[in-house]
């Protein structure tokens, strides 16, 4: 235990070192400690960065030092403020050669971002190597890097973030894949690059973010259903030793209380969550390797902790009234009714959401990476329903059913990304507010704030059943 905290403490500090080795990190950090919690706008200014790109890619690099407030503000957490008296420290000169290893260590970096197309060719690759400059890509549609030396793509491409699609020469495949987060599609070519298509010239972004709901889609079932069917794909060779690939090692009927809390935690591994006749879980291996699945049920709360292994848990129809969710990687597939209150924090992996409810619901949707598809019914509501998208990574697609007599408002803030919103396969603007929304009894709120990533929202009105 002792050797495991001491590798946690130098993995931490080593972080820190990377984040503070930059100019303008290390500005954010001192102004969320010596001014309080600031909005990513206010930041900008205090900061002095205009392209929100760039300072996107910055608050990226800090999320493990920082974290929001309930009026969605930046402020810095526990680690955060270990950071500022590191800085401190260096400032003071209580660690007088670290402050010199560290600006030696920092380059000038030019960020490419809210793209629909960008073209990576050798020519600007080497005029970049001339000017001592690294290279940041993100937030675009479609990424072509050329043919070049894989020294020069090495040495200029610092990272590769929030792309739907990157052509790469095949010889470049694996350094692109290296540095690249977030990005749903890597395709390899041989010979010259793809030609970009005269539709995104002509038409641009408009006509390409429907293809992003239809990409996660893709992408979803592509990872979701190899998983799904390795539980079922029992291998006929056993042994003392080693659990096949595979075997089922937990089959147990549970007791789950009605209207319960159900708290689910995902880091490897997958998971999926459905309605049934009786609550029971289920669990097998993958690949052989021992699961690692935690399951509590106490006080009328749940709590499910998978990091190896399949795990299926059936639960009986309105069990479940609230969630709360934070998948880090693996895989997570829920489909539920009657849910009300939902809090999903998404940083890697795949996650797929089919949810329905009866009443008003509160959803808060956290995304710093990963792929989310989400998929909501409301049904019927009296009053006034919020679903709130904070998304600074990843690919989400989100289709939200309602009946006809609800109206809707939608707010956004985007400072980086990709944003797209339908309402009956129509195009709506970023901020709406349908007619008679006002005086409506049954009203639904959609607040948007986008630093990166690629988004497609639908909304889809249809009569009561």
């Amino acid at each position: 235990m002792d050797d495991k905290g001491s590798n946690h403490g130098l993995d931490e500090l080593d972080y820190i070192l990377q984040v503070i080795s930059n100019r303008i990190r290390r500005k954010v950090i001192k102004l969320l400690a010596e001014k309080g919690p600031l909005s990513y706008t206010d930041l900008m200014k205090e900061v002095g960065i205009e392209d929100s790109g760039t300072f996107g890619f910055h608050i990226r690099k800090m999320k493990m030092l920082i974290t929001k407030d309930e009026w969605g503000k930046y402020k810095l957490n526990e680690l955060g403020y270990r950071a500022y008296e590191i800085i401190k420290d260096l400032e003071e000169g209580l660690l007088k050669e670290a402050p010199s290893e560290v600006e030696s260590k920092e380059l000038e970096v030019t960020v490419i971002s809210d793209k629909v197309s960008f073209e990576l060719t050798r020519e600007l690759a080497e005029s970049l190597k001339r000017k001592g400059k690294r290279l940041i890509i993100g937030d675009i549609m479609k990424l072509i890097i050329h043919p070049m030396p894989r020294e020069l793509f090495d040495e200029i491409v610092e990272s590769i973030y929030d792309c739907l699609t990157v052509y790469a020469p095949s010889q470049l495949v694996d350094l692109v894949s290296l540095k690249s987060k977030d990005v749903i599609s890597i395709k390899s070519y041989e010979g010259k690059p793809p030609k970009e298509s005269k539709v995104i010239a002509l038409f641009g972004i408009n006509k390409l973010i429907p293809d992003i709901d239809k990409a996660i889609s893709k992408i979803i079932k592509n990872i979701i259903n190899p998983v799904v069917e390795a539980a079922v794909k029992v291998s006929k060779v056993a042994t003392s030793k080693k659990y096949t690939s595979g075997e089922l090692i937990l089959d147990q009927e549970l007791n789950i209380p009605n209207n319960a809390d159900l708290s689910v935690s995902v880091s490897g591994g997958s998971i999926n969550i459905s309605e049934g006749n009786e609550d029971r879980i289920k669990v097998w291996s993958i690949n052989g390797e021992e699961p690692d699945v935690d399951l509590d049920i106490s006080n009328n709360k749940i709590n499910l902790d998978v990091s190896k292994g399949k795990c299926n848990l059936k639960i009986r129809r309105s069990h479940i009234k609230n969630l709360d969710l934070e998948v880090n990687g693996g895989v997570l597939d829920i489909d539920l009714s009657n849910i009300s209150r939902l809090s999903l924090d998404l940083n890697g992996g795949m996650t797929k959401l089919n949810l329905s409810s009866n009443e008003c619901v509160d959803y808060d949707i956290n995304i710093s990476g990963g792929i989310l598809e989400f998929d909501s019914y409301l049904k019927y509501m009296d009053g006034e329903s919020n679903i709130s998208l904070n998304i600074d990574g990843g690919g989400s697609t989100v289709r939200i059913k309602i009946p006809d007599d609800v109206k809707i408002a939608v707010k956004s803030e985007v400072y980086g990304g990709l944003l797209n919103v339908k309402l009956n396969g129509a195009e709506i603007p970023s901020y709406y507010i349908e007619p008679g929304f006002k005086d409506s009894r049954s009203k639904l709120r959609l607040n948007v704030e986008l630093v990166g990533g690629l988004v497609s929202v639908e909304f889809y009105k249809s009569k009561e059943d």
